[in-house]
């Protein structure tokens, strides 16, 4: 009977985390009707790892709770053997205790990492959609705009296609770190300088080297599908920052108010429009026919 209270505390828990689990396991079995009728909009891919982080943020937080029970499901008998004079084992009682300070201490860390991944994840995924509004509005101009292109174990966030060229631009969401004032203005610039961007705490040569390889792969991709020698250029844009160039940048980083000064200012012709039939067919049939679950992405790097 001593154990009887505890248990009733955890039976919902319980009931909870396998509702959890077949909830999760039912959403695996649904396709999305989306395949191939329309173009991906900007963010799938982090749209839908936001939303299977913030399912399991539910599991982690029950395995917060249970081990927070155990102290009950232990002092419970302990009391009743001590008010009858019985003896009980202290060793049993100091392994139960070290086991449920570990298992508190392996969850806690559990679930602060996936509240980091949330958080990164939500501002990946917001300043992806709203460069990729912005780059909508270069369809006026005539260019042509592709979102979310799987490329194996990564994607290119955005393809940009015109007469003055194809450029694959890589989205970096960046927070910013509030100042006494409770604002982020006195931390806004990044200096770009030798193919380094050194934000006002931290340096980063990843995101260049990574739009680097990114272009590379869609030029090689492009390439190879159409007959044609395809150069793709890269490019980095950070929304919300602003960008103090110390030299002439090889790959261009630019803040996401200025990009319709900056495709605007590019000048052609590269490609016939000819060639860039072929190129856009290559990729809109590439981007129509990924199934929305298929492939994933590696986590964004922490901002």
């Amino acid at each position: 009977m001593a154990y009887f209270p505890a248990a009733l505390m955890i039976l919902p828990l319980l009931l909870a985390l396998m509702v959890l689990e077949v909830v999760k396991r039912r959403h695996a079995t649904f396709i999305n009707p989306l395949t191939r009728s329309l173009a991906r909009p900007p963010g799938t891919q982090l749209g839908r790892e936001l939303g299977a982080e913030q399912l399991d943020f539910g599991v982690s937080v029950a395995e917060l709770i249970l081990p927070s029970l155990v102290p009950l499901m232990i002092f419970l008998p302990l009391k009743e053997k001590i008010t009858h004079g019985d003896t009980f084992s202290a060793c049993l009682f100091v392994v139960a205790l070290a086991v449920w300070f570990m298992w508190s201490i392996y969850a806690i860390r559990k679930l602060v990492k996936r509240v980091e991944r949330i958080r990164v994840l939500r501002l990946a995924y917001e300043c992806e959609i709203a460069v990729g509004q912005e780059l909508d509005l270069l369809m006026l101009s005539g260019y042509r705009v592709f979102h979310d292109i799987q490329a194996g174990k990564f994607n290119i966030d955005h393809l940009v296609i015109g007469e003055s060229g194809i450029f694959a631009v890589e989205t970096k969401g960046r927070s910013k770190r509030m100042d006494k004032d409770g604002n982020g203005k006195k931390g806004y610039r990044v200096v770009y300088e030798s193919g380094v961007l050194k934000f006002p705490d931290w340096q980063d040569r990843e995101s260049i080297e990574q739009a680097t390889r990114q272009a590379a792969w869609t030029s090689k991709w492009l390439s190879g599908a159409t007959g044609l020698s395809v150069p793709v250029r890269p490019v980095v844009v950070l929304p919300g920052w602003y960008i103090e160039n110390k030299d002439r940048p090889v790959v261009p980083v630019i803040a996401s108010g200025y990009i319709q000064k900056y495709f605007q200012s590019q000048r052609g012709p590269v490609f016939s429009n000819e060639e860039l039939q072929r190129v856009v067919h290559q990729v809109d049939q590439k981007v129509r026919d990924l199934a929305p679950g298929e492939i994933g992405r590696p986590l964004p790097e922490p901002s």
